[in-house]
């Protein structure tokens, strides 16, 4: 039977993959059973139940899940104790009916089951003052809707809150806004 264009796509990428790792002389896999082990991930990754098959799904809507672009300066990410989720805070655009706060916020994955949400979290503390376009899927947590980050791009820097008095002004903005979340917690809502 002859090689389908698919298994090639695959192989092709299992050798440009495998080539490019580290040359590690502790390693007793030989090129061809580099290759191999990466066809075994790729394949594993093409399963419609795994979690790169999810994603895509997910980001192209087809899995009914609702994609949201937000603009905004990062203000600030802090750690949630309750589900170890990191916690966007940004300042966007007020809207008299929708936001009139121009506070939007929205939550990694678990930091504690995904090394990509650990990553994201940290680069987005580093990334205090300045502009970024968040991509979020919006999901039902119970009764209510929130925003889980799925990625982001940085557009560029905040004159006033890449300042130090902006980045003072931004930390009040996130402990007020901390605050506030927790209370609603004790109350119930």
């Amino acid at each position: 039977m002859a090689i389908t264009d698919r298994e090639q796509q695959i192989i092709m990428s299992a050798i440009a993959a495998s080539a490019n790792e580290p040359n590690d002389p502790d390693n007793p896999l030989t090129a061809e059973e580099r290759v191999i082990e990466k066809i075994s991930q790729f394949s594993s990754m093409l399963n419609e139940k795994s979690k790169v098959v999810q994603k895509i799904r997910a980001l192209n809507g087809q899995d009914g899940t609702e994609i949201k672009h937000i603009s905004g300066v990062v203000l600030g990410v802090r750690k949630e104790a309750s589900s170890t989720r990191g916690i966007l805070f940004l300042k966007t655009e007020p809207h008299e009916r929708w936001n009139k706060r121009g506070i939007e916020i929205a939550r990694t994955e678990r930091m504690d089951s995904s090394g990509l949400a650990l990553k994201i979290s940290r680069e987005l503390r580093e990334l205090v003052g300045h502009k970024i376009v968040a991509t979020v899927e919006v999901r039902m947590a119970g009764d209510f809707k929130v925003r889980v980050l799925s990625h982001y791009t940085v557009t560029g820097r905040d004159p006033h809150f890449y300042s130090q008095a902006g980045y003072e002004e931004a930390r009040n903005i996130v402990n007020g806004e901390l605050a506030k979340m927790t209370s609603a917690k004790q109350l119930g809502r």
